[in-house]
């Protein structure tokens, strides 16, 4: 029933007691809220009493991933534990008819794929010929120059915004044949910080 009430959501990564990022959530939030509902959200996605009684309940060095689920009727927040996955292999799997496009909580489009992962830690989501996003985060690829993220990802996350304004990583369209073309590639959602994380040779999408 929750999916329902709460049919969207935001992960935020909470570190050392501080909100990460807020102004790239709060903009992915608006703008869903409103493609979704049609009219902007009556109340922010950071309600400060609500959002300092999280913060105070928590161990100050941690890494929290903070879930808000939010709709129509309100929002709820779920606070838990991090831990970073070791994300090694990717393969690849076709969804011409996929959509994600927002950050829904019903992730079964996204589940059903998944299990197609086989032995391998991950996918790598292929639409009409066009490379998109693992089932969890949003790619970057590495050519020995520059940082390149696919133009067609199915939801654009807030790491991947926030590091195209700062003009870290640029756009271009990436097909599933380009893959080669590439020296390796970085896996970044809102709890990976893009920095600190490893590349991943190309060779290992499958």
């Amino acid at each position: 029933w929750r999916k329902y009430m709460y049919p969207l959501f935001e992960t935020v990564c909470i570190r050392d007691a501080k909100v990460m990022y807020p102004e790239w959530h709060i903009r992915r939030y608006e703008e869903s809220f409103l493609r979704f509902y049609g009219y902007p959200p009556q109340e922010p996605l950071f309600d400060s009493v609500s959002l300092l009684d999280s913060l105070q309940r928590l161990p100050a060095s941690d890494t929290v991933k903070m879930k808000i689920l939010y709709g129509s009727k309100g929002k709820t927040v779920e606070l838990s534990p991090y831990s970073s996955k070791n994300i090694q292999t990717l393969k690849m799997v076709e969804a011409d008819d996929i959509d994600y496009s927002l950050k829904f909580a019903d992730r079964s489009c996204l589940d059903e794929l998944t299990a197609r992962r086989g032995i391998y830690d991950d996918i790598l989501i292929i639409k009409d010929e066009m490379v998109t996003d693992s089932s969890f985060c949003n790619i970057v690829f590495f050519d020995g120059d520059r940082y390149i993220t696919p133009s067609t990802p199915l939801l654009r996350g807030v790491a991947r915004q926030r590091l195209l304004d700062l003009g870290v990583i640029e756009e271009r369209e990436v097909r599933a044949v380009d893959i080669d073309k590439f020296v390796s590639f970085v896996l970044i959602n809102a709890m990976r910080d893009f920095f600190s994380l490893p590349q991943i040779p190309v060779g290992n999408i499958f």
